[in-house]
């Protein structure tokens, strides 16, 4: 029996020892596969990139446009549309607004919600799929700007590490402020001011409760959510948005009476209340502003050196303002008798049109200038036309001007040597051989009617536009004199050395508008402006 019973004893002992090395196998196990995990971890967290807090306050911005009196009338924008505003110009309500529908725990935490990771994980394992997103605001902010946006393990051990060391960079107030400048909302709108421009059409500080809500409530899935994307659907983004109202609610954010309020005009809304400007084929005021960028532009280029892809950068993402010179009401104006058919002439149909566009014709091209100062009032390139980057008649396009150069090449000089009106020029043929060695060889100039007065004086030859006039009083003054005159008048075109066909400016054929190149109507308006402002000429600027 004593045999039998240390056998029996002998089996459990093994038993025991079995279970005990199983035991520790799988405690080694454990501990293995921990210390392989925390190295993994460590592994990943060293690869994140550091944090500079510039990344965060320098972000991509649009520039805004304004004019004259300092309205703004237009932005540009590439694909981030975004205007930063300080958390002070931010309503408490809408700052309330996306924290209780993204993060309502933002300011209890240091970066990362335990709490909201474990639910998070308990439905990603009800789903079998990560679909399930735990972010704080401040992790949100890690991935807007650091990160990647995939769900990736290493990207989420990173963006809760990044966290917990943001949040001991920066205060409460700083994250949030970044976070709601940074989060897309839908369309080309970055941050909230652009969003609330862009559903609204309103200033942030100017958004009701139940905006805000609309807003705060896109962000989870801004073309999901997105007004403008659900005409047919409206319930989508209102249920939304009321899911944002009871949550401000259960975090004590509103008052039931304020719930109340926000919900009901959440419920009114419609297509109506949504007012999309961010449309970047058109521009308000199209020709003076792309006249004025051009002006920007060139002066970023000439001044401050710098290259096509650094100035295209400010422009549509580096957040400049642009004071321009313009007059909405004399713009407005000009463009609506630009447009009027009754001033123009009809014409056959053969020529009524020209160009695979079938641009029509005539065109035009106008500047309205405050001659004593230089500023452009309102500049019209063209009729008819709407594409952006459309050819600008006014300020891009040089040609002949005809008749209009008798005062800048001629007269204009003449009164300043010592002519008068009152004096008198021969109002006769040139002979042949005058003409030609003014520079006319086959076709020598005469009036346009074929008449001639014979003396006559030079208010008389300007009254009626004399050809002959103009031209002996130039032979008189010199043809280089008259070129110095239209240098300071501010003509920019002007061709002093003859180019490969063997065409130059410095010809007397000049006082009649001959010219190489010629002028366009901004280099005109400067240069007439002169004579109205005393014989000073001011460089037209357009900001």
């Amino acid at each position: 029996m004593d045999s039998k019973q240390n056998t029996i004893r002998k089996r459990k002992k093994k038993k025991f020892k079995a279970w005990k090395v199983v035991l520790v196998v799988m405690i080694l196990a454990i501990l293995t596969a921990i210390g392989a995990g925390a190295g993994m971890v460590f592994a990943i967290i060293n690869t994140a990139p550091s944090i500079n807090i510039d990344d965060f306050a320098n972000l991509v911005q649009s520039t805004k446009i304004y004019d004259k009196d300092g309205n703004e009338i237009e932005s540009l924008h590439g694909e981030e549309n975004r205007t930063y505003v300080p958390l002070s110009k931010i309503k408490k309500y809408t700052q309330d607004a996306f924290i209780a529908i993204e993060d309502e725990r933002f300011n209890e935490h240091s970066g990362i919600d335990i709490k909201r990771i474990f639910g998070a994980l308990l439905v990603d394992l009800k789903t079998g799929s990560p679909s399930q997103g735990a972010s704080t605001i401040t992790q949100q902010l890690i991935k807007n700007r650091l990160l990647s946006r995939d769900k990736l393990l290493k990207r989420k051990i990173q963006e809760a590490y990044l966290a917990i060391q943001l949040e001991k960079k920066l205060s409460k107030s700083q994250i949030l402020e970044y976070y709601l400048n940074t989060v897309y909302l839908g369309g080309s709108a970055y941050g909230v001011q652009a969003a609330s421009e862009y559903y609204f059409s309103k200033n942030i500080d100017q958004l009701s409760i139940a905006e805000s809500a609309v807003i705060a409530g896109i962000n989870q899935s801004p073309t999901y959510y997105n007004p403008y994307n659900n005409e047919k659907s409206p319930e989508v983004y209102k249920d939304r948005a009321t899911t944002v109202l009871s949550k401000m609610l259960e975090n004590k954010f509103i008052t039931n009476e304020e719930f109340e309020k926000a919900k009901t005009e959440i419920d009114k809304m419609s297509s109506k209340t949504f007012y999309n400007e961010d449309n970047n084929s058109t521009l308000k005021y199209q020709w003076f502003i792309e006249a004025a960028v051009d002006s920007v532009e060139k002066d970023l280029k000439d001044k401050y050196k710098f290259t096509d892809d650094e100035i295209t950068q400010k422009i549509y993402s580096g957040g400049l303002r642009i004071y321009t010179t313009l007059d909405p009401k004399i713009q407005e104006i000009a463009e609506s008798v630009a447009e009027d058919p009754k001033y123009y002439p009809t014409l056959s149909k053969s020529i009524a049109t020209w160009g695979k566009d079938k641009v029509i014709q005539p065109q035009i091209g106008v500047v309205i200038d405050d001659y004593k100062t230089g500023q452009v009032r309102a500049v019209v390139g063209g009729r008819n036309i709407k594409s952006l980057k459309s050819l600008n008649r006014a300020t891009s396009v040089p040609r002949q001007p005809g008749s209009s150069m008798k005062p800048l090449a001629v007269y204009g000089p003449a009164f300043d040597t010592g002519y008068s009106p009152a004096s008198v020029i021969d109002d006769s043929p040139l002979t042949p051989e005058v003409a030609k060695a003014a520079g006319w060889k086959d076709n020598p100039p005469h009036n346009f009617d074929n008449k001639f007065v014979g003396l006559t004086t030079i208010r008389d030859g300007i009254k009626v536009s004399k050809n002959i006039v103009a031209v002996k009083l130039m032979l008189k003054l010199g043809v280089r004199n008259s070129i110095e005159y239209l240098k300071k008048f501010g003509l920019q075109n002007l061709v002093l050395t003859p180019n490969k066909q063997g065409q130059t400016d410095v010809v007397n054929a000049i006082a009649l508008g001959g010219m190489t190149k010629g002028v366009t109507p901004l280099e005109m308006a400067a240069a007439y402006g002169t004579f109205g402002n005393g014989g000073i000429y001011e460089q037209p600027i357009l900001y």
